[in-house]
């Protein structure tokens, strides 16, 4: 149907085609010959006497060559129009046979995939009552369990496969990750030996630095007396001794390794996330992090929640008191610096009234009193006061020009830098 509505469709356009060429063609005399038409007088004009020369032979055959090229443009316009409205049509209606033909396939496929699930249907149904025998209805029902059994089955074999799969590759990142983490445990278990190592040989110097100054001690005060120099020597031995940290200090001092190597940890978490791609670092660190604080609570016997909130409040002490450490080395370093700038710019201000001392000026302020012209003789304060009215009066408000203001300005800062520099 759908074809035969296209061919009339192009029936009915190639007709309007025609008609519209018979009515261009019909229309060319008109067109060539009104150009040249003699248009009559009116009927109310008097009427003229003709004073226009006959046309010659040249004239007539230019006249006539002039229809003809006329006739002929309008010819192959009319042509070319045509032939582009009957491609078009001739394309629209390809395109729809093509569509007509898709649609045919479509239906032919859907006609053979009906075709085979009927026959599988059938096989199934045939297949039950041959081997039950029973009857159509048992039969059948059983062609139709073994097609859908060996559909289950295959089912359950492709989605054993893909566990089979993902165990395989679970099990391979496992590995990798039980390798890294044993290298990880060996480098920090040789950097906790080095760090032991480390402070028992500062312990074991610094009792020594304490007994020999005991025993100098000692040996300076036996001049006064044996007694006074074995308490003396006494007194030097335990010197050490009090070097030593209190329980305060060397629970502080534990937390603040603590938390050092838990930063540590932290950091390598992050990097191992990054490398693996185990998804957010920060995510997978804190994971690892809460797992080690878990085995450390079971290991003491303590609730895993409880055992956490314990690490993360001293966690974010130790960070607290990180970060205070850090302002305050800040600060501090802020402050010396602070006070070297001022030292320094002490000295130079000595310096600079050592050298005008005695009422001497400096280039730059003789340069001043000259550009606003002080009177000689006149002392400092009066001097400042004189050229501050005459760099007031250099401002545009005033009636002074830019040019003039800027230069005046770069005067007065040398006053006032002369007059905070000398103390006055």
């Amino acid at each position: 149907m759908k074809f035969s509505l296209s061919l009339s469709s192009l029936r009915k356009r190639i007709a309007g085609l025609c008609l519209t060429a018979l009515f261009a063609f019909s229309a060319v005399p008109v067109v060539a010959v009104a150009p040249h038409a003699r248009q009559r007088p009116a009927a109310a004009a008097p009427k003229q006497q003709n004073t226009s020369k006959p046309q010659s032979a040249q004239d007539r055959a230019k006249a006539e060559r002039r229809k003809r090229i006329i006739k002929v443009a309008l010819i192959l316009g009319g042509t070319i129009f045509v032939s582009f409205l009957f491609y078009q049509g001739v394309k629209a209606a390809q395109a729809e046979r093509e569509r007509n033909e898709e649609w045919e396939r479509q239906r032919e496929e859907q006609r053979q995939e009906n075709d085979q699930y009927e026959k599988a249907q059938r096989d199934g149904h045939n297949g039950g009552a041959g081997n039950g025998g029973a009857g159509n209805g048992g039969a059948g029902n059983g062609g139709e369990e073994d097609w859908w059994e060996r559909y289950y089955r295959e089912e359950r074999e492709r989605q054993e496969r893909e566990q089979r799969k993902r165990r395989e590759r679970e099990e391979r990142e496992r590995r990798e990750s039980d390798q890294w983490w044993e290298k990880f445990e060996r480098q920090h278990r040789e950097r906790d030996r080095q760090e032991r190592e480390r402070r028992e040989r500062e312990e074991r110097e610094r009792r020594q630095r304490g007994q020999q100054r005991g025993s100098g001690w000692g040996a300076g005060a036996g001049s006064r007396g044996a007694g006074a120099g074995a308490g003396a020597g006494r007194a030097g031995a335990g010197f050490g001794a009090q070097r030593n940290e209190t329980p305060e200090q060397r629970q502080a001092r534990e937390e603040r390794e603590r938390f050092e190597q838990q930063e540590r940890k932290n950091k390598q978490w992050e990097d191992h996330a990054k490398t693996f791609g185990l998804g957010n670092p920060g995510a997978y660190a804190r994971q690892q992090r809460e797992a080690e604080w878990d085995r450390e609570a079971d290991a003491r016997g303590m609730d895993h929640e409880a055992y956490r909130r314990e690490r993360y409040d001293e966690y974010a002490e130790q960070e607290r008191a990180r970060d205070r450490a850090r302002m305050d080395a800040e600060n501090k370093r802020q402050a010396e610096e602070n006070a070297r700038e001022r030292a320094r710019q002490q000295r130079e201000n000595e310096r600079y009234r050592q050298e005008n001392a005695g009422g001497g000026l400096p280039p730059d302020v003789r340069g001043a009193y000259a550009y606003f012209k002080v009177p000689p003789g006149m002392s400092f304060d009066d001097a400042y006061n004189h050229c501050h009215g005459r760099f007031k009066k250099s401002h545009p408000d005033q009636g002074g020009s830019s040019e003039e203001f800027r230069a005046a300005r770069e005067q007065w800062k040398r006053m006032q830098e002369h007059k905070k520099r000398m103390g006055l």
